[in-house]
């Protein structure tokens, strides 16, 4: 059974055609999100109970390791 990439080979000689609907699926994606978070209460609290400056030193820390590890890649 051939896939749909298979079946149509021009498809993979654009390369700017998944990463376009990626994009796409992306912005529809977050619009939705924002759309579900202005109409309905929905809180954050069961999958983050924290401050705002903890959040920043959350996302700090997995920046500083996911460039430390792209360095290491690299550099090897």
């Amino acid at each position: 059974m051939k896939t749909l990439l298979e079946r149509m080979p021009a498809w993979r000689e654009k390369f700017w055609l998944i990463p376009a609907v990626a994009v796409a699926l992306a912005a529809v994606g977050a619009e939705l999100l924002i759309a579900v978070g202005s109409n309905f209460n929905v809180s954050a609290t069961p999958f983050y109970d924290g401050s705002a400056d903890s959040a920043q030193g959350i996302l700090s820390a997995v920046a500083t390791s996911s460039l430390s590890l792209a360095g290491t890649v690299f550099f090897i």
